[in-house]
């Protein structure tokens, strides 16, 4: 079922889940996260987007504004569905539950459910963030700098941001390095 699924992710989306992975695997070497193993934290890093395997072309191509209401709904959901997939694949309760939150933010201000999100999922959203902001886009000309990046984790606990800022400031070529 992995080959499948992965065969399914575009190019830029599985470049980013390993990028992701990659920062999550050098974060571990600093950073102990209460009640989550190191590995269990990497596998969810990795597998956090499976469930944009099932997304049109379209939703990674198109303009923000021609995205309709539906197509954002489905968008937002696919922390769920690649909770659901983790989970049939096997991924123990911990990286499932990781999965499923990495887009909710503290005081239940995120998506899809609204809800308070655990430790580990704050973790991932923050490393995600600094994954995608770090990645070559096309519709981008540079990477953002250190204060657009920070600004981008103001939402998340100092002691979180501050610990991920650190992984791509002091290793600036890390984050090109994991990919």
């Amino acid at each position: 079922m992995q080959g499948i699924l992965f065969s399914r992710l575009p190019t830029e989306v599985l470049s980013h889940s390993l990028h992701t992975g990659a920062l999550a695997a050098r974060l571990m070497k600093d950073v102990q996260i209460p009640g989550i193993r190191g590995a269990v934290f990497v596998a969810a890093a990795v597998y956090h987007d499976l469930g944009k395997a099932y997304w049109s072309e379209r939703f990674l191509t198109a303009p923000r504004y021609l995205l309709s209401n539906s197509d954002w709904y489905i968008m937002q959901a696919h922390p769920l569905v690649g909770g659901d997939i983790a989970q049939e694949l096997g991924l123990c309760p911990e990286a499932v539950e990781i999965i499923r939150q990495h887009h909710e933010r503290p005081g239940g201000k995120g998506y899809p459910l609204g809800v308070e999100p655990c430790e580990g999922a704050i973790w991932l959203s923050a490393i995600d963030i600094v994954a995608a902001m770090t990645e070559p886009r096309d519709y981008r000309a540079e990477i953002p700098s250190e204060e657009e990046i920070r600004r981008e984790l103001a939402w998340c606990p100092a002691y979180i941001r501050d610990a991920v800022l650190r992984l791509v400031i002091v290793n600036p070529n890390l984050a090109k390095e994991a990919m």
